[in-house]
């Protein structure tokens, strides 16, 4: 008895120590409010303004001028066009721009075709997009096996179908909703939605399973993002997500970047908004690696549509480095 009350309080006491141990704050070296003692980021890290200039790869084919989505998986580029335009993903040449393999989705139709995201075995394709009125209710995304798609030109998706419970129905006008959509990740089993807020010019993050159904989504978060969100791509490994956006009508992008969070609170953690130099509708972006990506523009009065890349070394190098060695992924840019 005895015994077993002096190991209790031992074990209290460890306990009481770590937890007081923890200390929250900016873990991040890049800000400006860095707390070299915070062992834990609580999403108060600010950083200094930064403009960074892409590289341009390639003109994309013209098929693909109304590119909205993509995903870098396998050493390969996918892409797939927005509403009214065939149900089919396309691989590209990423020094050309051009076609390499067309794959069909036989049991979808493009609505209105946003995004594109991936897990181990899926592909994930948005049909979400709901900027005519903002009253659409017929949302889906179109789960197709991975295998599937290495092996054959035509492919049979699952459907995730879901609505947004706070969504009112009702006359609105074009580029007049909170409840359009373009971007989305898949964590842990879970579909996470970002969505296109013309009227709050933020976001808001949804989370639903990832699994064939029907759903409501759940509502985990806002944020105040300064545009509209077109894209996003997650690094599981290494906690990181990236969105990219515009404002409109003013010609501006920028990409916004939230990194060491825990689980789903996305928004609780490192927080950095980066302006992007040029005039382009940008609406896809992809992580090549831990710390290049690439962006995909819709051919628009920028100019045609086309495919760049961005070196985000100087940017997420203090972050990477303080990661345990097993995260640190050293493949070739």
């Amino acid at each position: 008895m005895i015994r077993n009350i002096f190991v209790t309080i031992v074990l209290f006491m460890v306990s009481s120590h770590a937890a007081h141990a923890q200390t929250a704050g900016c873990k991040d070296p890049a800000a400006t409010n860095y707390d070299p003692g915070a062992t834990i980021d609580n999403g108060s890290c600010m950083y200094p303004p930064l403009t960074l200039t892409p590289t341009n790869k390639a003109t994309l084919a013209s098929a693909l001028a109304e590119n909205s989505g993509m995903v870098f998986w396998d050493n390969k580029l996918w892409t797939h066009n927005d509403g009214g335009s065939p149900a089919a993903i396309y691989q590209v040449d990423t020094a050309t721009g051009q076609i390499l393999r067309t794959v069909s989705v036989s049991n979808a139709t493009n609505t209105d075709w946003e995004e594109i995201a991936q897990d181990d075995a899926y592909l994930y394709i948005g049909d979400f997009g709901n900027n005519g009125t903002g009253n659409r209710t017929d949302l889906k995304i179109y789960r197709v096996s991975k295998a599937d798609v290495t092996g054959t030109n035509s492919v049979v998706a699952d459907v995730i179908s879901f609505s947004y419970p706070q969504q009112i129905i009702g006359a609105a006008s074009i580029n007049n909703t909170d409840y359009d959509c373009e971007a989305m990740v898949v964590k842990d089993g879970n579909i996470y939605l970002f969505t296109k807020q013309w009227i709050s010019r933020g976001t808001a993050l949804y989370e639903i399973p990832a699994m064939p159904g029907t759903y409501t989504a759940n509502l985990l978060a806002t944020q105040n993002v300064g545009g509209l969100i077109t894209g996003a791509d997650i690094d599981v490994s290494k906690n990181m997500i990236i969105l990219s956006g515009y404002n409109f009508p003013i010609p501006s992008r920028f990409i916004y970047i939230v990194y060491d969070f825990t689980g789903n609170a996305f928004f609780a953690s490192n927080k950095r908004r980066i302006t992007i130099s040029g005039g382009a509708q940008t609406e896809g972006i992809a992580f090549r690696n831990q710390e290049y990506i690439y962006l995909a523009n819709e051919s628009s009065f920028f100019g045609p549509q086309r495919l760049e890349t961005i070196n985000l070394t100087t940017v997420l190098s203090p972050y990477l480095t303080l990661l345990p060695i097993t995260q640190i992924d050293l493949a070739a840019k």
